[in-house]
């Protein structure tokens, strides 16, 4: 029974990624750059730290940059929080491997959960 149980976390993350990879709903997430506001095909770790951690951007982002987080202790902390979750999160067959990706993909279990999670909310 544990095994099923989903953090609050978790659970963001399953229906944000559904909203951005599926539906195509990008408003609960900030954008990476001004650039990227309405056309993202894909959910990546940066949505997770601006969004649900409030972590800022680096002033080194730009247009040919890629956008960075600033380091500050929060910024570890959330990595490791984020880190984890994600691995139980491909434990439970919900999303593909997270490792070495900056992407976040959903499998197909993880789309019906996203679907179940949003019937709940809304």
């Amino acid at each position: 029974m544990g095994t099923l149980r989903l953090s609050a976390l978790q659970k963001w993350i399953l229906v944000n990624c559904y909203n951005v990879t599926v539906l195509k709903n990008y408003t609960a997430i900030k954008p990476l750059n001004d650039c990227q506001r309405n056309h993202r095909p894909y959910f990546w770790r940066y949505d997770v730290f601006l969004s649900w951690f409030k972590l800022e951007k680096s002033s080194q982002c730009g247009f040919l940059r890629p956008c960075r987080i600033k380091a500050t202790k929060d910024y570890y902390t959330a990595q490791a929080i984020l880190q984890r979750t994600l691995k139980s999160l491909f434990f439970k067959g919900y999303i593909k491997d997270p490792r070495d990706m900056q992407i976040i993909e959903l499998e197909a279990a993880g789309e019906e959960k996203a679907r179940e999670l949003l019937k709940l909310y809304v």
